[in-house]
């Protein structure tokens, strides 16, 4: 019974904790994108601009063989970068949108160097620019299964956290069962 009950909570708690969907409406480039050159191919590469959760917010690519559309709103399901890649390669890619948050990219051509650090940091390799300002964005990745995944940063943009006063009463539920079962 004690069991049972347990589990119970956790299945509870672990439906609480499902990953958000959130609108994403990308407007344009916030410059003209530069194309780059790619391991395979020639892309466009850059800063986009849109309404993210129905905000103003910036976004960048994720995957080089996805495409996206201007002005179309779709459903993005929003995950921790920590869980999608790894907690070093999201350390670097927090690092690059905080550095973001100090006004960058200036321009064309940072811009398009900004992405392709991305890029660069999603396949292992070292980035060409520093990043060495203090950490104060924490990288998220925005999943469809149709269209190009993208990296956001918080503060930029504000997730909602899933039923965090739920999620407490919860944890307290459970450890009060604990105590009172003794489990």
């Amino acid at each position: 019974m004690k069991h049972k009950l347990l589990a119970g909570l956790v299945l509870a708690l672990t439906v609480g904790a499902q990953a958000e969907t959130i609108p994403v409406k990308l407007e344009q480039y916030t410059f003209s994108p530069l194309i780059v050159s790619m391991p395979g191919r020639d892309t466009h590469a850059g800063q986009y601009q849109g309404l993210i959760a129905g905000r103003p917010g910036t976004a960048w690519c994720v995957e080089l063989g996805e495409f996206l559309q201007f002005g179309t709103g779709v459903g993005y399901e929003v995950l921790d970068a920590d869980e999608v890649f790894g907690r070093a390669v999201a350390q670097t890619l927090d690092s690059i949108l905080s550095y973001e948050v100090l006004g960058h990219p200036i321009d064309a051509r940072e811009s398009a160097n900004m992405q392709v650090d991305i890029w660069r940091t999603l396949v292992g390799e070292p980035v060409s620019g520093l990043y060495n300002a203090p950490k104060t964005a924490e990288a998220f990745v925005l999943h469809n299964n149709d269209r190009q995944d993208l990296l956001v940063g918080r503060p930029w943009i504000a997730v909602d956290e899933p039923a965090p006063g739920l999620l407490l009463l919860l944890g307290l539920g459970i450890l009060g069962c604990r105590r009172w079962y003794e489990i």
